[in-house]
C-alpha cells in the first residue's frame, strides 16, 4: 500500500507496464497469484519473468532490509485495524472466521502474530513456495474465435399471479418490525468546523476507536479547471523531493505507518493521507516537502504516456467504457470529460515544469480539509497551520462547477457500431425538472418502485419474466443542487439479437408505467429500514455533511425522508413519475453490433444518429 514493495519498484521504475501480487489462501489448497502486463511494445513474457524471479530471489535469500521489514509489519497492523472499524469488512471477517474454524481471539491476536514474524520466516516460506513449481498462463494480442449462442425460440412465461404472496411471505410480513430510532446527523456537533484561513475550512470528527487518522485535503480546483490534473495526480506518485528520492520518500512514510494517495476529480484535487495519530506531524512534514519541494523527473513522464496508451487501447475494446463515453456525449456534448481530457499526443508535449507549476498554483486554491482521529482539535489545528502550505487567496472561485445537461425535443437514438460486441449496451436518458427537497424524498420512493433492486418493475419485467438482460436498472438522479434539474437514466445489457425486444419492454415501462398499488407497504418498509442502513461511518461523516450542504440541505435529509416515508401513499409515486418522466422525449444510446440489430425496427423508437469513437472521445 505504500508502493515500496519489490514488485512496486519494477512498476515505478518503468521496467514493466504493471504487476500485482495476490494471495488466494483457502482451508485446503491455495495459491499466490502474480498478474503482470508487459510493456506494449517489444517486451516478452520471458523478459518479465526474469525480472520477477530476481525480486523473488531476494525473499528466498533473506535479502530484506530489517527496518523496511518492520515498517511492513506496522502497515499490516494498521490495515487490520482499519478493517475492524468498518462494519461491512468486520462482518466479512466474522464470516471468514466461521469458514476457517477460527474464533474472535484469532482476530484480536492478529497484531501480536504479525509482530512475531521475522525475516527467517519469510525466507522459509519463499523458499517453499516461490520456486520453479508454478503454473503460467500467457496471453498475447489476438482475436480468438467466439461461439455465437442462438436466441432460444420460446415465448416468455409471464405468471398470472405476479402479485400473489406465498404462505411463507404472509407469515414473514406478520413478524413484528423492531423500531430502531434513526441516527440523525447533526451538521454542527457531529463534525466541528474551523476556518484555517479565509480560503480553507477544517472539518473535525472525533474517532477514538483506534489510534489511526484519516486526512483528506480537497483543493477546490479539478479537471473542469485544468485537464492536466489527471497527469499531475499520477506524476506526484512517481517523484520524490529535492531532499529525498522517491524510494526513500515512500520508505520514510512507511516507517511511520502512513500512506497517501492523490486523486483528481472534476472539481477537486485531493490528497488523502492515513496513519497513526502520534505520527501525524512527521507525516505532514513529508507531505509538505513533496508538494512544496518536488523533484522534477522528466523520465517519469514516459510512464504517463505509456499508461495513456494502455488506457486508450483498453477503452476501445471494452463495451462498458464505450457505453459510458456515448452517454456522456449525449448528456454534455463537447463538455464531456472524455472530450476534454488530454490525448496521448498532448501528454507527450507535457514537461515536468508544466505539472509542477500547476501543483504550485493548486496549493494556493481554497480547500476543505477532512480529519477523523483521536487528536485534540487544538493540537490538530496547530499541526495543520504549521505543516500545511496553505495560502490565503482573494480569488472568488465558482465552486463547484456544474455542467448544464443537454435537453432534447424528440425521441433520438445515438448508435455506435461495435462489430466485435457480443452484447448491446443500452442507455435511456430523459431530462427532468428542478426538484425540491420534498420531491427528492418522493423520488427515492419512485426509484425503489421502478428500477432499484430485485423487487422493482425493471428487474421483474425485464430479467425475471423474460430473461432479456444480464443487467438492468433505472433511476431518477437529482440535480447537483436545488437550482439544477435532475434526469432519469435506465440501462440494459443484453445479447445483440435481443436488442429490439429489450428496448421495447423498457420503453413501455417508461412511457406507460404499470401501477401496482399493493407494493406500497413493501416500498415504505424498505425505505424506512434503509435510513439506518445508509449511515456514513465516521471516516465519511464530514465529507457527507459537506456534500449535503452543497446539495441544498440545511439538516440531515433523513429527518424529512422519515416524515415522508411514514405517510407515503402510492399517488405520490405516480405524481413524481407524471411530473418528471412521463411524456418527455427519450434519448437512447446503443453500443452494439449493427449486423445483429434490425435497424428498421429500431427507427420506430426515434431518429437514429450514428456516431464513431472520434466524435465521443479524445484519444
Amino acid at each position: 500500500s505504500s508502493e515500496t514493495g519489490l514488485f512496486d519498484k519494477l512498476n515505478l521504475d518503468g521496467k514493466i507496464m504493471g504487476i500485482y501480487g495476490m494471495n488466494d489462501i483457502r482451508n485446503d489448497h491455495g495459491a499466490f497469484v502474480i498478474i503482470y502486463v508487459p510493456k506494449i511494445l517489444g517486451q516478452s513474457h520471458k523478459t518479465v519473468k526474469k525480472l520477477i524471479n530476481a525480486e523473488l530471489e531476494k525473499l528466498r535469500s533473506g535479502n530484506i532490509d530489517k527496518e523496511f521489514f518492520e515498517a511492513i509489519k506496522l502497515n499490516l497492523i494498521k490495515e487490520h485495524e482499519q478493517e475492524l472499524e468498518n462494519f461491512q469488512s468486520r462482518a466479512f471477517i466474522i464470516g471468514q472466521m466461521f469458514v476457517q474454524n477460527k474464533d474472535w481471539r484469532d482476530i484480536i491476536s492478529y497484531s501480536k502474530k504479525v509482530q512475531s514474524i521475522n525475516i527467517e520466516d519469510i525466507q522459509k516460506i519463499a523458499g517453499k513456495y516461490f520456486n520453479k513449481n508454478y503454473l503460467s498462463f500467457e496471453s498475447k494480442m489476438g482475436f480468438p474465435k467466439k461461439e455465437k449462442l442462438e436466441k432460444p425460440g420460446f415465448d416468455p412465461i409471464i405468471p398470472k399471479n405476479t402479485e400473489a404472496k406465498s404462505e411463507y411471505m404472509a407469515k414473514f410480513e406478520q413478524m413484528p418490525n423492531t423500531q430502531i430510532k434513526p441516527e440523525i446527523i447533526n451538521f454542527e456537533k457531529d463534525a466541528l468546523t474551523f476556518d484555517i484561513n479565509k480560503n480553507s475550512k477544517l472539518y473535525y470528527v472525533k474517532q477514538d476507536i483506534n489510534d489511526i487518522f484519516k486526512l483528506n485535503i480537497k483543493f477546490h480546483s479539478g479537471l473542469f479547471t485544468n485537464n492536466k490534473y489527471s497527469q499531475l495526480s499520477e506524476y506526484l506518485k512517481l517523484i520524490g523531493t529535492k531532499n529525498t528520492d522517491l524510494e526513500n520518500f515512500n520508505k520514510n512514510l512507511q516507517k511511520l505507518g502512513s500512506t497517501f494517495s492523490v486523486t483528481a476529480t472534476n472539481n477537486d484535487f485531493i490528497i488523502s493521507i492515513d496513519g497513526f495519530n502520534k505520527n501525524l506531524r512527521e507525516t505532514m512534514l513529508l507531505i509538505n516537502d513533496l508538494i512544496t519541494n518536488p523533484q522534477s523527473d522528466e523520465k517519469k513522464l514516459k510512464n504517463l504516456i505509456q499508461n495513456k496508451k494502455f488506457e486508450d487501447k483498453f477503452e476501445k475494446t471494452d463495451a462498458d467504457n464505450l457505453s459510458d463515453m456515448l452517454l456522456k456525449f449525449v448528456m454534455y456534448e463537447e463538455k464531456s470529460e472524455y472530450l476534454n481530457r488530454l490525448s496521448a499526443s498532448e501528454i507527450k508535449k507535457i514537461k515536468s515544469d508544466d505539472l509542477l507549476n500547476l501543483l504550485t498554483l493548486t496549493i494556493t486554491k481554497p480547500c476543505s480539509i477532512h480529519y477523523s482521529g483521536n487528536l485534540d482539535e487544538k493540537e490538530l489545528f496547530s499541526i495543520l497551520q504549521k505543516e500545511l502550505p496553505l495560502k490565503e487567496n482573494s480569488e472568488n472561485t465558482n465552486y463547484p462547477i456544474i455542467r448544464d445537461k443537454k435537453t432534447y425535443n424528440e425521441n433520438t437514438i445515438f448508435f455506435l457500431d461495435e462489430p466485435k460486441a457480443v452484447q448491446s449496451k443500452i442507455n435511456f436518458y430523459i431530462s427532468g425538472n428542478k426538484n425540491s427537497l420534498e420531491e427528492r424524498s418522493f423520488g427515492n420512493a419512485f426509484n425503489q418502485y421502478f428500477g432499484a433492486g430485485m423487487s422493482s418493475l425493471i428487474f421483474q419485467e425485464i430479467r425475471e419474466f423474460r430473461s432479456l438482460a444480464y443487467s438492468a436498472f433505472g433511476n431518477y438522479y437529482f440535480g447537483e443542487n436545488l437550482e439544477k434539474p435532475g434526469y432519469f437514466r435506465a440501462f440494459i445489457g443484453t445479447q445483440s439479437d435481443k436488442t429490439i425486444e429489450a428496448i421495447s419492454i423498457m420503453d413501455s415501462l417508461i412511457t406507460q408505467m404499470p401501477k401496482k398499488e399493493n407494493r406500497i407497504k413493501q416500498i415504505q418498509s424498505t425505505l424506512i429500514q434503509s435510513i439506518n442502513s445508509n449511515i456514513p461511518n465516521k471516516r465519511q461523516l464530514s465529507s457527507t455533511i459537506e456534500q449535503y450542504i452543497l446539495s441544498g440541505y440545511k439538516e440531515d435529509p433523513k429527518i424529512l425522508d422519515l416524515k415522508i416515508y411514514e405517510n407515503l401513499n402510492f399517488d405520490e409515486i405516480i405524481k413524481f413519475y407524471n411530473k418528471n418522466i412521463e411524456n418527455r422525449p427519450i434519448v437512447i444510446t446503443i453500443v452494439g453490433n449493427k449486423k445483429n440489430i434490425n435497424m428498421e425496427n429500431l427507427a420506430k423508437f426515434g431518429k437514429i444518429i450514428e456516431v464513431n469513437i472520434k466524435q465521443i472521445a479524445k484519444n
